[in-house]
């Protein structure tokens, strides 16, 4: 009787809940910013959508205001609206009596009255005014019309008939509404050919490595990515140099793929009705085992006892969802989050010196990290260009400002923070450092710097942060400094790490000037001899079918150092695709490959999963046997250098050959010839010449070249030495003995008029 009383009740409440969300529905109408039929100047950010329950919106026009994005709507009933809009005033948390990313709203062109974004650190419903909607109009454009183009941002917008209707703060309540608006089942469908082999979460390089690799050996593989875009920090939304050396002993195979992305021509293709170019996206899309859902954000994770069973993805534009149930699951998203959803061990920040015994350690542990950048750009303008006064943003004088026209990597927020929980004010720290800055520029009375940026306009500022470190994922072995020191050797060594050990911090500038809110860093550059890491910091030790690739793996603060850079993590994304293909051969999982199956991951090691590059793009062999490099002796000298005085001569013979990194070269001035000299304190005979010439991941070598030597107070030419149409970045030649104390390359073409050289090597080799 009882449990009859209970059913009784139970379907009342039912009736008059599903009867109360009816009526409400007649009442309210609930429009997402992302779902916007065109977004006109608007940008889309999802990045913290985890945080905040929902994609936005951003009019993202550095002080130009954007055109309108729009959508059809149509009212349930005619009446008077109430008017709500899910907004915030981003600079709240530095300057809340300031509010300059305000917007607007328009129907069918008509412009309302009330301005948002102009109060409230949090995001909340902003309250406006109110619309008359009449029986025989219930159709209309809806516009977000932007007043400024200083990151106005928004989620959503409710018109509600109810006078007595306030729409719920809770992120819960708020999803309760978005999906009844969305009409979006409680149970997922599945991804079209799930189940998969492999899901992969994360398309950076790691990601599309391990996908990429994983479909060539034969796996049924999905791949997550929540952007337009792939190539993650590489991406052009973020547009971070590529770093870390390929193809290195005790696996030269490994980094066969990482270089067919990187050297990949552009390819065309659309998401969601836009066209983008993007060369890697050619290789994901030339895999028939690999299905790509692009802005797909993975949101919720099923587990079954210690393993991932299926991941769900919501298409961050118009809110569906999609399940992706797996045997092998891959996070490669940079943050961890899969692993943090599915309950993986994992660490964030500074491990203490007594916990791991690394010399770089602190004395106690923290939070502290290294933090993310906004690479922005200028472009240079045939007259002159202004910036606006912006009293909000931060404050510059003469002894704050840096002398800097161009971006670099150490424009750096969020040291102290979440870089997971808090994206959203690390990102717009850098907005208010890089606009103020410029802001300074462009209005003091400082003559020193207006022959420097009278013609420059800061063109681009990016709205994607490039992050660093976040969560660090625990596997069945955690790298450590001592790692790298002592070179240890490992059964199931891997991927070579070549990056120094490359840890980020606050600069003494930004500790006096910004105390707090730093936003400039140095970093340290230990070097050691390339080290190869252990497969089982790949994989998860309390997860059992997580593999991890990339910046989360499983390392020490001090560790990530010189495992975090990309090219180094797509070589990892190539050994879990490896180690997927043997466990789904096996039936195994990511740990059996080390205990039972590590001898068929070190053969796919050796064969690799591409074909290898071309041998002009490394050191040639010959001169691993070549003995001492002469070049070391010399003086160097050079026709010309560039105008920054940032690339003399001298780098062209101090032994630092680094092709990720283009700090340490020779660049001349622009010209149609260039000479490098190398002068010695006495004669010395030379037989062969090798230098690395170019731009880092842009190319741009010296084409056409000789080297010649001084005799009689003339130069003459070394014929055999000669070099054309060059376009690779490692160049040799052997000759005939040759004995002088000067010796000269001549340049005769060279990319964009400019030589550029990490190093010129002379030897008399055996």
């Amino acid at each position: 009787m009882k449990t009859l009383l209970h059913i009784v009740f139970a379907a009342a409440l039912l009736f008059f809940f599903v009867s109360f969300l009816s009526a409400q529905a007649e009442k309210h109408l609930f429009i997402e910013a992302e779902s916007f039929s065109d977004y006109g100047g608007w940008v889309l950010d999802q990045q913290y959508m985890d945080q905040m329950g929902s994609p936005v919106l951003m009019a993202h026009g550095i002080g130009e205001p954007v055109q309108d994005a729009t959508v059809k709507i149509r009212f349930p009933q005619a009446g008077k609206y109430r008017v709500f809009v899910r907004t915030r005033n981003w600079v709240a948390p530095w300057n809340p009596k300031y509010a300059p990313g305000q917007f607007q709203l328009k129907l069918d062109g008509t412009v309302l009255e009330d301005k948002y974004g102009t109060e409230g650190n949090e995001w909340h419903w902003q309250k406006g005014g109110t619309v008359d909607v009449e029986e025989n109009k219930l159709d209309y454009v809806l516009a977000l019309h932007d007043l400024t183009g200083w990151d106005g941002r928004v989620d959503a917008i409710m018109f509600s008939s109810d006078a007595d209707y306030t729409p719920p703060e809770s992120i819960a309540e708020i999803e309760k509404i978005r999906r009844k608006a969305l009409a979006l089942p409680d149970v997922p469908p599945n991804a079209s050919r799930s189940p998969y082999d492999l899901v992969v979460v994360g398309a950076g390089y790691p990601g599309i490595c391990a996908a990429v690799g994983a479909a060539r050996l034969g796996l049924n593989v999905a791949l997550i990515q929540d952007r337009p875009y792939i190539g993650g920090n590489a991406s052009p939304e973020i547009r971070v140099g590529l770093a870390g050396k390929i193809c290195m002993p005790p696996y030269p195979n490994l980094g066969n793929l990482v270089y067919q992305l990187k050297s990949s021509d552009p390819f065309e293709y659309e998401v969601h009705g836009k066209t983008y170019k993007q060369r890697e996206m050619g290789i994901v899309k030339g895999e028939k085992n690999l299905h790509l859902f692009p802005y797909t954000r993975m949101t919720k994770v099923e587990m079954d006892g210690k393993k991932v069973k299926a991941v769900i993805g919501k298409d961050v534009v118009n809110g569906k969802e999609l399940r992706f149930e797996g045997k092998l699951f891959a996070d490669c998203t940079g943050d961890g989050n899969l692993g943090y959803l599915a309950g993986a061990d994992f660490r964030v920040g500074r491990e203490a010196k007594s916990e791991t015994g690394e010399s770089m350690a602190p004395d106690a542990a923290d939070n502290q990290i290294m933090g993310s950048t906004l690479l922005w750009r200028t472009e240079n303008s045939k007259t002159p260009t202004t910036f606006p006064v912006l009293p909000w943003a931060f404050q510059f004088t003469k002894e704050s400002i840096l002398p800097e026209i161009v971006t670099n990597w150490n424009w750096e927020t969020g040291m102290r923070r979440d870089q997971v929980a808090e994206i959203e004010r690390i990102r717009d720290h850098g907005f208010m450092a890089i606009y103020g800055h410029w802001s300074y520029l462009k209005n003091n009375e400082d003559d020193r710097w207006t022959p420097l940026i009278q013609n420059k306009k800061l063109a681009e500022v990016p709205y994607i942060a490039g992050k660093r470190e976040s969560r660090r994922l625990m596997g069945d072995y955690i790298l450590q400094e001592q790692d790298f020191r002592e070179n240890k050797p490992y059964p199931d060594a891997s991927v070579t790490c070549t990056w120094p050990i490359d840890l980020h911090y606050a600069n003494e500038y930004s500790l006096k000037y910004f105390p707090g809110e730093e936003f400039r860093t140095y970093c340290t550059h230990d070097r050691y001899n390339p080290q190869a890491i252990p497969y089982r910091v790949f994989y998860s030790r309390n997860i059992n079918n997580m593999f991890m690739a990339g910046r989360n793996i499983s390392v020490t603060h001090v560790a990530m150092g010189p495992t975090r850079v990309m090219l180094t993590g797509g070589m990892m994304g190539e050994v879990v695709a490896m180690a997927a293909a043997v466990c789904v051969k096996h039936n195994a999982l990511p740990r059996d490959v080390y205990t039972t199956h590590l001898s068929e991951l070190k053969d796919l090691m050796n064969k690799g999963v591409a074909p290898p590059p071309p041998a002009y793009e490394f050191p040639l062999p010959w001169t691993r046997t070549a003995g001492e490099n002469l070049a070391r002796q010399a003086k160097a000298s050079a026709s010309s250098e560039h105008d920054s005085g940032q690339y003399p001569a001298k780098f062209a013979n101090d032994g630092v050959v680094d092709t990720q990194h283009d700090s340490r070269r020779w660049v001349s001035g622009s010209g149609r010839e260039h000479w490098l000299q190398l002068e010695f304190r006495k004669l010395v005979t030379v037989n062969a010449m090798h230098f690395a010439t170019g731009w880092a991941g842009r190319k741009a070598p010296i084409h056409d070249c000789i080297l010649q030597y001084e005799k009689d107070g003339e130069w003459v030419n070394i014929p055999d030495s000669k070099i054309a149409h060059n376009l690779g970045t490692f160049v040799g030649a052997k000759f005939k003995p040759v004995t002088a104390s000067k010796f000269r390359l001549y340049i005769t073409k060279a990319s964009d008029n400019t030589a550029r050289l990490w190093e010129l090597e002379l030897y008399n080799a055996p």
